[in-house]
This record gives C-alpha cells, sequence and structure tokens, in this order.
C-alpha cells in the first residue's frame, strides 16, 4: 500500500485525503496513518490518497498539481517534528488549499510525533500542532492531534454494524450518501 504521489484525483465517492510532510521518518508516520485510515473503514467506503514531501512542494510544478489535488480532498494530514512551524510556500500552499472549500468541509490533522524527545503536550502553544490548530480555527476546519486521529482510526470504530454503535466521524459523512443497493451482497467466496 504506497502512497499516490501523482497524477489522478480522487476517486468519487471516497474519503480523499492528502498527506504532507517534512522529511523520511515523518514520510513513514504519514504512510502509516494512511493504512491505518484505509483499514478502519469499512470495505465498501474507498479511501483515495495523496501524498507530497515538504521539499517536492518547493517545485512549482508539483505545488500547482498538489493544490488541484488537495483542494477537493476531506481530510489533509500534516506530518513533521512537533517543534516545526509551517512557512513559507508550505504555509502559502496550505491557505490556498483550505481556502479552495467551504468551511466545515475539512480535517487537519497535525501528526507530530517525531523524533522530538519532548511530549507532545508541551508543543500545545508553539510549533505544528499550534500552527494547524491555527489553521482550522481560521478556516472553519475540524482539528485533529495524534492522539485524536488514533482514536478516530481504532479498527474497532470501524464496526458500527454491531448493535447500537454509532458510526465513525470519519465514515458517517460517506454513509450518508450511499445506496444500500450498491453494498455486496455476497462477497465471491463459495459462490
Amino acid at each position: 500500500m504506497g502512497m499516490q504521489t501523482s497524477g489522478g484525483t480522487p476517486e468519487p465517492g471516497s474519503i480523499a485525503v492528502a498527506a504532507i510532510y517534512d522529511d523520511l521518518s515523518d514520510g513513514l508516520r504519514a504512510k502509516e496513518a494512511l493504512a491505518r485510515l484505509r483499514c478502519s473503514q469499512v470495505s465498501f467506503v474507498p479511501v483515495s490518497t495523496f501524498a507530497w514531501s515538504f521539499q517536492q512542494l518547493e517545485r512549482l510544478d508539483v505545488r500547482s498539481h498538489a493544490f488541484r489535488v488537495a483542494s477537493s480532498v476531506d481530510m489533509i494530514v500534516i506530518a513533521a517534528h512537533a517543534g516545526c512551524v509551517l512557512t513559507g510556500q508550505i504555509n502559502h500552499w496550505l491557505e490556498r488549499c483550505l481556502a479552495a472549500r467551504p468551511p466545515g468541509l475539512r480535517i487537519l490533522v497535525a501528526l507530530d510525533a517525531g523524533m522530538d524527545a519532548s511530549p507532545a503536550s508541551e508543543w500545545e502553544d508553539r510549533g505544528l500542532r499550534f500552527s494547524v490548530r491555527q489553521f482550522a480555527a481560521r478556516w472553519g476546519a475540524k482539528f485533529m492531534n495524534n492522539e485524536e486521529f488514533e482514536q478516530q482510526t481504532d479498527p474497532a470504530s470501524a464496526a458500527p454494524w454491531r448493535g447500537s454503535q454509532p458510526m465513525p466521524p470519519l465514515l458517517a459523512r460517506q454513509a450518508r450518501g450511499m445506496n444500500s443497493s450498491h453494498i455486496p451482497r455476497r462477497f465471491g467466496i463459495n459462490d
């Protein structure tokens, strides 16, 4: 399950997620988060994922393509070390992406676990978590930190069909628009 980094657009009816990351360790953490998101959703809700490094976004052609894709996604994941503050082209790119959709239609996730020795709570009022929370507040997006994202993508939360458990919020929006006739009755095993 690699991350799609070029070409294409989000699959219609899917949960679309763009991830941007600072370095290799952040990229691996973003890849793991996207895989976790895919696994947390039930099989009939596809997840389209796209990812770019901060370094890739320095190139105008990549940044333009990434903007076209990310301006229509449901979630943007930003993976960087806790002390990272978004500046320059990354800051401008994120502003443009958020401005492209009405407020309330996005989720911004700050994955800031990185290699910083200090606990994430030390960075609540500065660094990546603070920066992304400010973006979310300014553009009417929902903010999630590492812990909240992990809780929302817990595979146990993807089983809303058991009893009266509530549907996980990341899935609820997609499920509201689904027609139950598209849900497979059999899965091809022992047909």
